[in-house]
């Protein structure tokens, strides 16, 4: 579309260091607490930090090498390139990359015209109040137009219960055919988030539209239940000034 400009997103997949000696995922929000002090007003704006486990301030993790999620909205193409040059070198950024076994990076685009907005609110520092559903899709070739409808009236059913509430989703640009990531953020009751999406969801599937429609126009798709990391509460109180 002439004059489009997409929305672009930085996909960051993580794995932690393990040693019983030396506390890994502390140095890692360290880090990402001077990640954050260093890039505001740059560019860069988190929507969303997840795992398979919670990962909290100051509490050893669950187990070794569960996965780790974080989702920037940059403000261009060059935001990425420019930060790694200018951080690169600094020793606390090397310190933040010696934490981790793993680290993949993909940029994606905003897969909607609606934009995803970034809507942390954590209740305190160790309860967030919500989980996560993630998603990711594959098309069936030529139905990508039909199914991100289909996923506008999922939202309408899903927001329907104030507790859901689709927090973002993009569209991958470095294959064919291109998958889609969709992030739903599930507000809990009583600590009983998690526990509630699988029902909801089969109580959707009951929809004659969900299986006739929705489901027909993909070829794969993919469903975790995920955690919110403590990265997210460091965004909350760097934009807020109180750290």
């Amino acid at each position: 579309m002439a004059g489009y400009k997409p929305t672009i997103f930085l996909r960051n997949a993580f794995r932690l260091k393990w040693d019983e000696q030396k506390d890994y995922a502390s140095i890692f929000l360290k880090g990402k607490k001077r990640f954050l002090e260093e890039t505001k007003g740059k560019g860069w704006t988190l929507m969303a930090a997840f795992a398979e486990w919670p990962l909290l301030n100051n509490k050893r993790v669950v187990e070794q090498g569960f996965e780790i999620v974080q989702i920037w909205r940059l403000d261009d193409w060059q935001t990425l390139y420019r930060t790694m040059v200018d951080l690169s070198e600094t020793s606390w950024y090397r310190s933040l990359g010696e934490s981790l076994a793993s680290e993949d990076q993909e940029l994606l685009i905003n897969a909607g015209v609606r934009e995803p907005a970034p809507n942390i609110h954590w209740r305190n520092d160790d309860e967030p109040g919500y989980c996560y559903l993630y998603e990711v899709s594959r098309p069936i070739d030529g139905r990508s137009h039909a199914y991100l409808r289909e996923v506008n009236w999922l939202d309408a059913q899903l927001s329907a219960d104030a507790g859901w509430e689709l927090a973002w989703w993009a569209t991958q640009i470095t294959a064919q055919p291109a998958k889609i990531a969709l992030l739903w953020r599930v507000r809990d009751s009583g600590g009983l988030g998690a526990t509630t999406i699988p029902q909801k969801l089969v109580d959707v599937a009951q929809l004659p539209r969900y299986r006739k429609r929705l489901m027909d126009c993909v070829q794969t798709l993919e469903r975790r239940i995920l955690y919110p990391i403590y990265t997210e509460r460091l965004a909350e109180k760097v934009a807020a000034g109180i750290l």
